[in-house]
């Protein structure tokens, strides 16, 4: 996908895609989390984990799974 389809799509979604300076942080650990919810072990509330599963998911699907960083509003 491109980065123009992507954004088409979060503009059709009501949605917006980051910023250079929000992706930045997001890509960078900045606590000693684990993971980005915390050190919790990932598990199907998080994400899909389990590699049994390839269809797509909505953004929101996985709240608990959200990056300390939420700039997303959902």
């Amino acid at each position: 996908m491109s980065q123009a389809e992507a954004s088409a799509y979060a503009r059709w979604a009501g949605k917006r895609l980051p910023t250079e300076a929000e992706w930045q942080r997001a890509s960078y650990r900045s606590s000693n989390r684990r993971f980005p919810w915390g050190d919790e072990t990932p598990g199907p509330e998080h994400g899909y984990f389990d590699f049994e599963r390839w269809d797509p998911a909505p953004v929101d699907a996985f709240p608990e799974g959200r990056s300390a960083f939420d700039w997303t509003g959902y």
